[in-house]
């Protein structure tokens, strides 16, 4: 592998281009409103309650279904951002370009002409999902998921490259790669994507390690030393969750970081999908029927029937996919286990998490006795207590719906800004938007030409900063997908080049470009099964962490071609001399 180093007077020059053009693009989007959807209190609304009272030192607020089944780690993002007087949007922006210029510090190794590096990093910086209204109006998680997933790849990567400098480059890429992982599973429930890239990298990084020798002649505690640097992604997943646990556990009795992937609720959750029933309408793997089986058997869940009835039937009217849900008052799987928890808040069981707790376990444990006493049949689940069931012959739609993912990704398509006028609670819920982003919030219509985008009234802005950033938007969906066209032939050429030619130089590019490709297809499986099993998924808002990802592998894979057409006519001159 060509391996080019780096000057410290070129990392400086790098770092204040980088610099330069954060300032310029923050200065571009000062105009730039944010949707306030004040009545989403399972999302938005929910994020700037906490990041409120975590600045009141008060924690996460008093305690009910929503406190712990969102990650905290986004409304301290925003608690953070308020403290040190940074509005939302230019916090997110400055965080986002960190990302990239660490992602791009991390494989300059392999790059052979340092000002590809330059342009690269305009292209990621200027990505047009970070100009997009779900991902930085909303005042929500997805606005941080592109940089948290950069540097997990980012750092993980640069260890990689330099894992034989010694302890000291190694640490500083294991912080950088623990710093994005640990971030996002505090964010998002369906980090559990990244895990695999983070595993066979670090098994590579540990076999090439031993196979040049690096362990030889060390001693015994240095290798400890580098085991522990090399495993510190998954060492302080548990250091960060035992502080959190306790805090909860103290505060809130409820002894866990999450109630949504921990606790008696995710094992409910799952004994419901493990009841073997026929599903009565796409989408819905616990029906009105499995509910009316489960009152049956279970007097606990049967002593919340009016409640959950009731809700169901709101669920059912308001978020179905398909009118036969509605008609028949199903409640499809991407909001069951909502439904679920609202019935039991309305009961009077989110009083402290204990109580909550005891009444799920109380229903779990009366549904495995209906198993093992054959008054219901059983059969397998998924891995996540809120994914709904595998059915029998659906390999082939999840593979199409993977790729159809991936053609999302690559066009580009939807991702612009427009000013969308804000969902109003009553309670001056706006205000409170305004004052934790430092934002203004659209409040009324000024426009003729006003339409409803997502359930919301909406229109497209005609000053400078939405203009810029639409146009720009505009160019890159024209390049997009030949650039993510032309990114997958020069990764199949290395490839050739590879097993057919033997030619070893490229061998680092392509694992990194194996990683890369490798953590896309598991988030476009989820999104994808996601979309088959549960509810609506291909859309940008959960594909956001693909973004950067496909363009890095796009832009690299090209450079790397080029690089070795470069290096191959070089050679063919040198022996015609």
């Amino acid at each position: 592998m060509i391996r080019i180093k780096i000057s410290h007077s070129k990392d400086k020059q790098f770092l204040l281009f980088a610099i330069f053009f954060l300032i310029i693009k923050i200065i571009l989007m000062k105009d730039v409103t944010i949707y306030a959807i004040t009545t989403a209190f399972a999302d938005d609304q929910l994020m700037v309650h906490i990041a409120e009272k975590l600045l009141r030192l008060n924690w996460l607020g008093g305690y009910n279904h929503y406190t712990l089944a969102k990650g905290c780690f986004f409304p301290f993002f925003l608690a953070v951002g308020k403290f040190f007087h940074i509005d939302f949007i230019s916090c997110v922006q400055i965080f986002y370009a960190l990302s990239c210029y660490l992602f791009l510090r991390a494989i300059r190794p392999v790059i052979c002409f340092q000002w590809t590096i330059y342009p690269f990093y305009l292209l990621m910086l200027f990505n047009p999902i970070m100009a997009s209204s779900e991902v930085i109006q909303r005042v929500y998680r997805n606005s941080i998921t592109p940089a948290q997933v950069l540097l997990v790849f980012g750092g993980q990567l640069g260890f990689y490259l330099r894992y034989q400098y010694g302890k000291k480059f190694s640490m500083k890429w294991a912080i950088v790669t623990t710093c994005g992982f640990i971030s996002l599973w505090f964010s998002r429930e369906d980090t559990i994507w990244v895990v695999p890239f983070l595993i066979v990298s670090a098994v590579v990084i540990f076999l090439k390690a031993i196979i040049h020798g690096f362990f030889h002649n060390v001693t015994c505690k240095k290798r400890v030393q580098y085991i522990i640097i090399l495993l510190l992604p998954f060492l302080a997943l548990p250091a960060c969750r035992l502080p959190i646990t306790l805090i909860n556990g103290v505060v809130y009795n409820s002894w866990t970081d999450n109630e949504l992937t921990h606790g008696a609720f995710p094992k409910v959750m799952k004994a419901l999908y493990a009841i073997d029933m026929e599903e009565p309408t796409p989408y819905t793997s616990i029906g009105r029927e499995k509910i009316e089986k489960v009152y049956e058997i279970s007097p606990t869940l049967a002593s919340i029937q009016d409640s959950l009835d009731a809700v169901m039937d709101l669920y059912a009217a308001q978020s179905g996919r398909i009118e036969e849900n509605k008609k028949y008052g199903n409640v499809e799987n991407g909001w069951f286990f909502w439904a679920l928890r609202d019935a039991v808040q309305l009961e009077g069981y989110y009083k402290d998490g204990r109580t909550a707790d005891r009444f799920y376990q109380a229903i779990y444990n009366e549904i495995e006795i209906a198993f093992k006493n054959g008054k219901l049949r059983q059969k397998a689940t998924m891995p996540s207590a809120l994914m709904p069931p595998w059915q029998p012959g659906m390999l082939s739609s999840l593979l199409s719906t993977i790729a159809q993912a991936d053609a999302y990704v690559s066009s580009e398509n939807e991702l612009f800004l427009l000013d969308r006028i804000a969902v109003d609670d009553g309670s001056d819920g706006i205000a409170r938007f305004e004052w934790i982003t430092g934002r203004h919030a659209v409040r009324a219509v000024s426009s003729i030409d006003s339409y409803i985008y997502s359930d919301s009234l909406a229109y497209i802005d005609s000053n400078f900063s939405y203009s810029f950033f639409n146009s720009l938007a505009g160019i890159f969906r024209i390049i997009s997908m030949p650039l993510a066209s032309i990114g997958k032939i020069c990764s199949l050429i290395l490839l050739l080049l590879f097993f057919i030619k033997k030619q070893k130089q490229n061998a680092s590019i392509l694992l990194m470009l194996s990683g890369i490709a490798g953590g896309l297809l598991c988030l476009y499986a989820g999104v994808a099964y996601n979309e088959l099993r549960s509810c609506s998924s291909i859309a940008y808002m959960y594909l956001c962490g693909a973004y950067p990802l496909a363009q890095v592998f796009s832009v690299l894979a090209i450079i790397a071609v080029v690089q070795t057409l470069i290096a191959f006519k070089t050679i063919n001159l040198i022996k015609m001399e």
